[in-house]
């Protein structure tokens, strides 16, 4: 028994030793320039006047809906050049927020994803209001991804929205119908289908109802901007490794994000879902580019190793209380 706890006590050091050594994952064309903390003196909220002028931003097409008609023909989520409306990304870093008295100033690395119509969304803005309190809009948002090293190069050649295989499209489309009429509040209730394997589980869903901003009839930008998602995260520290480390991570994170848009007026009840791996992938001019996808990304094996890890310390552990008892 002693030899036994010697030889588990040698694996689980190995696989911490492993684990610790997750890959930096550079990315092509990355540079190594200072990064400068965003200061802003106005009276405006930091975040809002970050994102106004943000350090990367994606556009990514979908195939919208005229909200002021029932819909009766739902179209196909096609991944293309959509017919007008997309999902938008914007991505801020370095942003100094207020922090609770007594803790260090936290360095925020806000991101907002919005949902964005042309400027003839409304067909018949006459009814609007009838039509449009038939719909639900539902909106759930995956920010907590523990992405390998692998899947975030692929990820990073997304072209279309579709996560380049990353997410196969059996798992999408398991995850549509897992959550196909389900309170667009509760993504609690979402069973992770066996075909995500390790992704888009229950833990880091934001899910929220969604309320389309129409335009009215008098409104000189008949364009339609929703917020979807919004989060101040990752924070950095301080230091210079620490900011920009927090950098390349929000730079090139990748959101996956489903929309559903439920119609029900008692007698015609469909629905039509939009499903896209959303990132911002066009860096601003005068931004860095970034060299690494973050610390925090381990490679396939090491996440191999996690598991392994996780089933040893199980094993170590339950050994420790037979040779107790």
């Amino acid at each position: 028994m002693v030899l036994s706890q010697k030889a588990l006590a040698f694996l689980l050091a190995l696989g911490l030793s492993r684990y610790a050594r997750a890959g930096a994952s550079h990315v092509p064309n990355g540079d190594r320039r200072p990064l400068q903390i965003r200061q802003d003196n106005s009276t405006r909220n930091p975040i809002d006047a970050a994102l106004t002028h943000p350090n990367a931003t994606g556009t990514w097409p979908i195939n919208g809906i005229d909200l002021t008609k029932p819909l009766l023909n739902p179209p196909t989520d096609d991944y293309g050049p959509g017919n007008g409306w997309s999902i938008n990304i914007a991505v801020a870093t370095n942003v100094s927020v207020e922090a609770a008295p007594g803790n260090p100033r936290p360095i925020a690395n806000p991101v907002r994803i919005t949902i964005e119509g042309p400027g003839n969304v409304l067909e018949d803005s006459s009814t609007t209001a009838n039509v449009y309190n038939h719909y639900e809009v539902c909106s759930f948002t995956w920010f907590r991804n523990s992405w390998t090293v692998e899947e975030m190069e692929k990820l990073q050649r997304d072209v279309n929205g579709s996560c380049n295989g990353v997410v196969s499209e059996g798992c999408i489309q398991d995850i549509r119908e897992g959550l196909e009429g389900k309170p667009c509040g509760d993504s609690s209730s979402l069973n992770k289908p066996e075909s995500c394997q390790s992704l888009l589980g229950p833990a880091g869903l934001e899910s929220e109802t969604i309320t389309i901003n129409l335009p009215n009839a008098q409104s000189a930008d008949k364009r339609s901007i929703t917020n979807l998602f919004e989060s101040r995260a990752p924070y950095a520290n301080t230091s210079e490794a620490g900011v920009r480390d927090v950098y390349n991570e929000a730079i090139t994170n990748v959101y996956p994000m489903l929309l559903f848009f439920n119609y029900d007026n008692g007698e015609t009840r469909s629905n039509y879902s939009v499903f896209r791996c959303i990132r911002a992938n066009n860096v601003a001019e005068g931004s860095r580019q970034p060299d690494s996808f973050g610390s925090n990304r381990r490679s396939s094996a090491e996440r191999a190793s996690g598991a392994m890890l996780a089933a040893v310390m199980g094993l170590l552990f339950s050994v420790s209380v037979v040779s107790f008892l």
